[in-house]
């Protein structure tokens, strides 16, 4: 998975409320240790702001950040994680493929992965955006890798895909690019089918 990119510009109150929690975890266990009458050992006593902190982002960034309270309240980046299922038609032989998108996701890093019966397609740089408008939707640029089987035609090479959210974000539609040296464009168009991805977050 990679960091990607994203137009909701609320991480500073995200990281606040996170560091307010810290330090009442750690102003919570400093109370609980004195009522019983145990003394903490000199390893815990400061670090344990630290550490409750790097737990609570460790829970935001993976879990969190999607749940309906947060995500209305502090987070606001499109959930896109998950499974999806939909078409890929080529320019090359104007043909329509099946084809899945399968999309992990933190609040900070991605991975996507488009696969048809020929190949697959990994993401190495995202965008999301959240505002309303032409710019609403997912942009990133992809390697793609033949399988084995391929037709000799298909060869390992880069792109450009974009895709904009509809039916609140269970719809992603648009097209892609690919590089100069393959020069094919296509449309793409996916409903999401399990809003978990079936591999685990990384």
């Amino acid at each position: 998975m990679h960091p990607y990119s994203t137009d909701v510009n609320r991480l500073r109150l995200v990281l606040l409320v996170l560091a307010v929690g810290a330090i009442l975890l750690a102003w919570g266990l400093g109370h609980t240790l004195s009522a019983l009458q145990l003394t903490a050992p000199w390893w815990l006593d400061t670090p344990a702001v630290l550490g409750f902190y790097g737990g609570l982002w460790q829970l935001y960034d993976r879990i969190l950040w999607q749940l309906g309270p947060v995500d209305r309240t502090l987070s606001g980046v499109p959930n896109l994680r998950g499974t999806w299922r939909g078409t890929l038609t080529s320019s090359f032989d104007e043909q329509t493929y099946d084809a899945t998108l399968v999309v992990r996701q933190t609040s900070s890093r991605i991975l996507i992965e488009l696969r048809t019966g020929a190949s697959r397609s990994h993401s190495y740089l995202a965008g999301v955006s959240a505002a309303p408008g032409p710019d609403e939707g997912l942009r990133y640029l992809y390697r793609n890798v033949p399988d084995e089987g391929a037709t000799h035609t298909m060869n390992a090479h880069g792109g450009s895909a974009r895709l904009q959210f509809s039916d609140g974000v269970d719809t992603l539609s648009g097209g892609y690019q690919s590089d100069r040296f393959r020069r094919t464009h296509g449309t793409l168009r996916f409903t999401r089918n399990e809003r978990r991805s079936t591999e685990a977050v990384a």
